[in-house]
Protein backbone atom coordinates (compact mmCIF):
# COMPACT_ATOMS: atom_id res chain seq x y z
CA UNK A 1 0.00 0.00 0.00
CA UNK A 2 2.95 2.53 0.27
CA UNK A 3 4.37 2.15 -2.45
CA UNK A 4 1.63 2.08 -4.97
CA UNK A 5 0.61 5.45 -6.55
CA UNK A 6 -2.38 3.81 -7.78
CA UNK A 7 -3.84 3.16 -5.01
CA UNK A 8 -7.75 3.68 -4.05
CA UNK A 9 -10.97 2.95 -3.14
CA UNK A 10 -10.96 0.72 -6.41
CA UNK A 11 -8.31 -1.14 -6.16
CA UNK A 12 -8.31 -5.05 -7.11
CA UNK A 13 -6.62 -8.23 -6.10
CA UNK A 14 -7.40 -11.81 -7.71
CA UNK A 15 -7.92 -14.31 -5.37
CA UNK A 16 -6.24 -18.31 -6.21
CA UNK A 17 -9.53 -19.11 -7.18
CA UNK A 18 -9.48 -16.48 -10.06
CA UNK A 19 -12.05 -14.05 -8.57
CA UNK A 20 -11.44 -10.49 -8.31
CA UNK A 21 -12.31 -8.56 -5.14
CA UNK A 22 -11.69 -5.22 -3.59
CA UNK A 23 -8.74 -4.83 -1.93
CA UNK A 24 -10.16 -2.82 1.23
CA UNK A 25 -13.16 -5.19 1.01
CA UNK A 26 -10.33 -7.75 1.84
CA UNK A 27 -8.53 -5.79 4.26
CA UNK A 28 -11.82 -5.38 6.39
CA UNK A 29 -12.77 -9.20 6.37
CA UNK A 30 -9.83 -9.65 7.90
CA UNK A 31 -10.28 -6.85 10.65
CA UNK A 32 -13.40 -8.38 11.38
CA UNK A 33 -12.16 -11.82 11.46
CA UNK A 34 -9.68 -10.01 14.65
CA UNK A 35 -11.91 -8.53 16.21
CA UNK A 36 -14.44 -11.37 16.20
CA UNK A 37 -11.83 -13.38 17.43
CA UNK A 38 -10.63 -11.33 20.17
CA UNK A 39 -13.92 -10.51 21.26
CA UNK A 40 -14.87 -14.36 22.08
CA UNK A 41 -11.55 -14.73 23.66
CA UNK A 42 -11.90 -11.87 25.79
CA UNK A 43 -15.55 -13.33 26.24
CA UNK A 44 -14.09 -16.73 27.66
CA UNK A 45 -11.69 -15.18 30.27
CA UNK A 46 -14.65 -12.90 31.46
CA UNK A 47 -17.40 -15.86 30.89
CA UNK A 48 -17.45 -16.52 35.13
CA UNK A 49 -16.84 -12.97 36.22
CA UNK A 50 -20.88 -11.86 35.78
CA UNK A 51 -20.05 -9.19 32.77
CA UNK A 52 -22.47 -7.50 30.59
CA UNK A 53 -21.41 -9.09 26.63
CA UNK A 54 -18.51 -7.80 25.31
CA UNK A 55 -19.05 -4.92 22.37
CA UNK A 56 -16.97 -2.79 20.12
CA UNK A 57 -17.17 0.19 22.02
CA UNK A 58 -15.76 -1.62 25.19
CA UNK A 59 -12.51 -1.32 23.06
CA UNK A 60 -10.19 1.49 22.14
CA UNK A 61 -8.83 -0.08 18.66
CA UNK A 62 -5.77 0.69 17.27
CA UNK A 63 -4.44 -0.04 13.90
CA UNK A 64 -0.93 1.01 13.05
CA UNK A 65 0.63 1.69 9.93
CA UNK A 66 3.95 2.23 8.88
CA UNK A 67 5.12 6.25 9.03
CA UNK A 68 6.24 5.69 5.30
CA UNK A 69 2.61 4.66 4.12
CA UNK A 70 1.25 7.42 1.72
CA UNK A 71 -2.24 9.03 2.83
CA UNK A 72 -4.00 6.73 0.25
CA UNK A 73 -2.88 3.81 1.78
CA UNK A 74 -3.94 4.99 5.03
CA UNK A 75 -7.26 6.13 4.46
CA UNK A 76 -7.58 2.87 2.81
CA UNK A 77 -6.98 1.22 5.61
CA UNK A 78 -9.14 3.74 7.95
CA UNK A 79 -12.26 2.54 5.44
CA UNK A 80 -11.24 -1.07 6.07
CA UNK A 81 -11.85 -0.32 10.02
CA UNK A 82 -14.89 1.01 9.67
CA UNK A 83 -16.39 -1.63 6.71
CA UNK A 84 -14.98 -3.93 9.70
CA UNK A 85 -17.22 -2.32 12.60
CA UNK A 86 -14.16 -0.95 14.34
CA UNK A 87 -15.55 2.03 15.03
CA UNK A 88 -19.12 1.50 16.04
CA UNK A 89 -21.52 -1.95 16.54
CA UNK A 90 -23.11 -1.02 14.02
CA UNK A 91 -23.74 -4.15 11.00
CA UNK A 92 -20.33 -4.59 9.61
CA UNK A 93 -19.17 -6.51 5.69
CA UNK A 94 -20.68 -9.63 5.41
CA UNK A 95 -19.96 -10.41 1.62
CA UNK A 96 -18.27 -9.08 -1.12
CA UNK A 97 -18.89 -6.62 -3.88
CA UNK A 98 -18.86 -8.04 -8.02
CA UNK A 99 -16.13 -5.91 -9.30
CA UNK A 100 -17.88 -3.85 -11.71
CA UNK A 101 -20.75 -3.52 -10.05
CA UNK A 102 -22.06 -0.23 -8.38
Amino acid sequence: LQQDKDVNRNMTIKASNGTECYLVEVIAFILCYLKEVLQKHLARLVAGNDTKQLTTDDFDWVITVPAIWKSRGKLMMREAAYMAGLCSNENTIDCFCKVGMA
